[in-house]
């Protein structure tokens, strides 16, 4: 037998357990049912209390504090893809400027052109020049067939055999890149080209009998010039001079017209900015020195002109081709048609500003004349030896002839020989003379 305190045979010994755990129960129960009703209550207070402020406070609204937003990126829109233009003319051989500037000769595909409208003009020898406005779209390659018109004959305006007292007009004329295409050299009688500052060449064109509405860029004088104008007592027309052409100008005392003191027979144009836009006429010139100044006669200096048709004597030259110091470039090819020897500038022809007509003299000449820098100048300016004797190459009816130029002093002309010292004839017609430092290349 067990002497556990539970092992009762009465059973009274467990009991006394089971009553305490019951009374452990109602006692748990007891409280948790106190504390409810305490904790309700007080609950119940606190519900009440809280809605009691919130009806006598202020609801207070708290806006959102706005994020910033970046800015918009700006759209690049893509450029438009350029167009094309195939220009083919019947004939042939046409050039070709689109807004002014010159793009090849037909038949040509201009490349690169900005979508839109562009103004065409095509010249053509011996037919109108074409002109019109022609619109292009984004990549697009426009395709224009053109038939030019035959030009009438043109009024001959050589001076050939001439008659009775004359009144030359010398005018320089410039020929930077910003001056091209010129006006008027083109009618001109007589022109010398020469190079100036820079390795650009400048031309003065003399006006016999032939007459020009338009003839420009007007430019300044060089000294060398002047005494080339005193040669023919041509009235010589400029806008300003370097120190030297001022000093030749009074030593000579040549008639002449000078923008740059307030003479007249001068205009200026809008589409071209200045110093590149001074023109004049030789009617506008004319009537200028009537008014102005007093004129005495002139002449075509040491220019003899042919009266027979003989054949020229001479080896044949149909290409003429100079490439002066500094790498300018002028060429020459003779038409057997017109007899004459069709001008182009660095690889384009030269053609009139205003009529489309090509340079196109019978008589090319061309003068070795030595050149230096002027020492002291600062501008770069350069002297010329035109006294004495030089080479000279004859080019006439697609046949040249080598010979001499001869100028004793400034008071005499210069004269033009063969090889043998016989007098130049020259053709009838326009003539223009390059002159050329030895240091520069001729072929022919």
């Amino acid at each position: 037998m067990s002497d556990s305190p539970l092992s009762n045979p009465t059973g009274r010994g467990i009991r006394p357990i089971l009553v305490n755990r019951r009374f452990l129960f109602a006692a748990a129960g007891l409280v948790l049912l106190v504390s409810l009703g305490i904790a309700v209550p007080v609950l119940l207070a606190a519900r009440e209390m809280s809605a009691r402020v919130a009806t006598q406070s202020p609801v207070v609204k708290t806006e959102p504090t706005p994020v910033p937003t970046a800015e918009p990126k700006q759209r690049i829109e893509p450029s438009p893809s350029p167009a094309r233009l195939a220009l083919q003319t019947d004939p042939t051989g046409a050039a070709v400027q689109v807004d002014g500037r010159e793009r090849g000769i037909t038949p040509v595909v201009v490349e690169n052109l900005v979508p839109g409208t562009h103004r065409v003009t095509l010249s053509l020898p011996g037919a109108d020049q074409w002109q019109d406005e022609i619109s292009l779209e984004p990549d697009e390659t426009k395709r224009v067939q053109i038939t030019l018109q035959r030009a009438p004959e043109p009024t001959a305006t050589a001076p050939a055999i001439l008659q009775g007292p004359i009144y030359p007009l010398a005018i320089m004329v410039e020929n930077s890149v910003d001056a091209r295409p010129q006006s008027g050299l083109a009618r001109a009688d007589l022109v010398y080209e020469a190079l100036v500052e820079g390795g650009i060449s400048r031309f003065m064109a003399v006006y016999v009998n032939s007459q020009s509405d338009a003839i420009g860029p007007v430019r300044s004088a060089r000294h060398y010039f002047v005494y080339l104008a005193a040669e023919h007592n041509a009235s010589y027309v400029h806008i300003g001079a370097s120190p030297q052409g001022y000093e030749a100008l009074s030593a000579v005392k040549i008639t002449r017209l000078d923008e740059t003191y307030g003479d007249p027979g001068f205009w200026r144009i809008s589409s071209r900015y200045a110093p590149h836009n001074a023109y004049t006429s030789t009617d506008l010139l004319r009537s200028s020195l009537d008014r102005v100044r007093k004129v005495t006669p002139g002449s075509m200096a040491g220019f003899q002109f042919r009266e027979d048709p003989k054949r020229v004597q001479g080896s044949e030259a149909h290409k003429i081709s100079l490439t002066y110091p500094g790498g300018y470039q002028v060429d020459y090819v003779y038409s057997p048609e017109e007899n004459s020897y069709l001008r182009s500038m660095d690889g384009y022809a030269q053609r009139d500003a205003d009529t489309g007509e090509q340079v196109a003299p019978q008589n090319v000449v061309v003068q070795f004349v030595k050149a230096w820098l002027i020492p002291g100048d600062d501008a770069g300016r350069l002297d010329m030896e035109q006294l004495g004797e030089g080479k000279a190459l004859y080019f006439r009816n697609g046949v040249v002839t080598e010979g001499y130029w001869h100028k004793p002093s400034y008071g005499n002309v210069t004269e033009w020989y063969d090889a043998d010292w016989n007098p130049i004839q020259f053709n009838p017609g326009k003539i223009w003379v390059q002159i050329i430092p030895p240091t520069g290349k001729v072929t022919y």
